[in-house]
């Protein structure tokens, strides 16, 4: 189990892959939103097709990084450094693996990452991605570490309505045009997608063979969308 994300670049993913395989073993890396509540509804509700062929998505992460751990500095926070594998292209790049969980696979993108803001941080804290995926549908994503107050959100639009899931408050909602919504409430114990990334991991480890769900490729998957919007910078289209 590898605290996401998989590395600060790529720099010996072909090693590591190589001795997993050799050693039979289990391996993923932590994105903690494929365990939660909402995501999974978010995932059901598409795979049933409640919206029909979905048409564009729209996900955003945005906080205000000093307010993240108000008991310390955030300037001596792992967030502020680039050697550990701080800052919102890195962190926050759940977004980039909820967007293969609900839509599929990538096929390329534009993107820039940036620092922006005053904050006394080594690392970028702005983010801007427009995500061409294999289905031919477009995705945009946008994290920043000075938004205040904090707003995390992903959306679907599609042929016969939209899902909206707010993160933080953990509920979904389904609107269609005339006004009807109906709200679907996640829960609210944010702590439960840990408890249930950790049964996932024993279930793992206990298991003879490999078992269905996030393993390490998807961790790759991540970076490899990092490692493309580095090569971006706003002024290109990448292929993945």
């Amino acid at each position: 189990m590898i605290e996401k994300p998989l590395g600060v670049d790529l720099d010996g993913y072909d090693q590591l892959k190589t001795e997993v395989d050799r050693r039979g073993l289990f391996a993923f890396v932590a994105y903690c939103y494929r365990f939660h509540a909402g995501a999974q509804k978010m995932c059901s509700l598409l795979c049933d097709g409640l919206i029909g062929e979905p048409y564009y998505a729209r996900g955003e992460m945005c906080s205000y990084l000093p307010a993240w751990h108000p008991y310390e500095d955030y300037r001596e926070f792992y967030m502020a450094k680039t050697a550990l594998g701080g800052g919102t292209l890195l962190d926050q790049s759940h977004l980039f693996d909820l967007t293969r969980m609900f839509l599929g696979e990538i096929r390329g993108l534009c993107g820039i990452s940036a620092r922006h803001s005053h904050l006394e941080i080594e690392t970028d804290d702005f983010g801007e991605l427009v995500l061409e995926m294999k289905s031919g549908i477009h995705v945009s994503l946008h994290m920043d570490l000075f938004s205040q107050p904090r707003r995390e959100y992903y959306h679907v639009m599609g042929e016969s309505g939209t899902l909206q899931w707010d993160i933080y408050s953990n509920s979904v909602t389904y609107l269609v045009q005339d006004g009807v919504r109906e709200v679907f409430d996640c829960g609210k114990d944010k702590n439960a997608m840990y408890v249930e990334e950790l049964r996932y991991f024993l279930r793992g480890i206990e298991a003879d063979g490999p078992i269905e769900g996030l393993g390490l490729l998807d961790g790759k998957a991540a970076m490899d969308v990092v490692v493309a919007v580095r090569e971006s910078q706003g002024r290109r289209y990448v292929s993945l």
